[in-house]
């Protein structure tokens, strides 16, 4: 049973992440696709409920010149809890896999929540936070951030060579294994370390 609820949640997680950037787009953000895994997850039979987090746009992993343009600090964001062998598990879908961090899930534990945030809001708020958050209804000022948004979180996608990268990091511990492996792809030595340089830039140090 859980792999079958670990592909509905790659499923929803694989839906290429974008903000709104007008009152006619769909919200492919973290709103949207959550609420998506929500409906999925009681379509499959399970008890699910969306919680929301509250966070500020100040304290994100995000450059500052970007942040403070948001029209408002305090922000909030959604995931799923789904009741699994009665206990509530936390799921978030937010960011697709051509991110350099994304969740995944061995449909029995914990992911990490998308965002740096302040609180975790009760059961009953959170219902009520979602039944107010409407993409649709936003300001201008909102749909230009998000579209700024947008372009820097499309500038930090990875191409499916970096992917191939980043799984092979996560598997093995020395470079030896991972050009072996990365070689067997067809790929030359030379662009493993290429693409490692580009992969640092993206990440951090890895």
């Amino acid at each position: 049973m859980s792999d079958s609820l670990i592909k509905v949640f790659e499923k929803i997680r694989d839906i290429p992440y974008h903000i709104p950037e007008s009152p006619t787009e769909v919200d492919c953000r973290c709103w949207g696709k959550n609420r998506k895994l929500l409906e999925e997850f009681k379509r499959s039979g399970y008890d699910a409920r969306l919680i929301v987090c509250r966070f500020l746009w100040s304290k994100q992993k995000l450059p500052r010149e970007l942040t403070i343009q948001a029209p408002l600090d305090n922000d909030t964001h959604p995931f799923v809890e789904i009741k699994i062998e009665d206990r509530w598990v936390k799921v978030d879908a937010t960011l697709d896999r051509e991110f350099p961090k994304y969740n995944k899930w061995d449909g029995k534990s914990d992911t990490p929540i998308s965002i740096v945030y302040e609180e975790i809001c009760s059961p009953e708020e959170s219902n009520k936070i979602n039944f107010e958050e409407d993409s649709s209804k936003k300001s201008k000022k909102w749909y230009l951030f998000w579209k700024k948004l947008n372009k820097f979180f499309d500038e930090m996608k990875i191409n499916p060579k970096l992917v191939l990268l980043n799984d092979l990091i996560k598997k093995y511990s020395s470079d030896k294994e991972r050009v072996e492996e990365w070689e067997k792809q067809g790929f030359s030595r030379r662009s493993y370390y290429d693409y490692k340089n580009i992969l640092v830039q993206k990440c951090g140090e890895i």
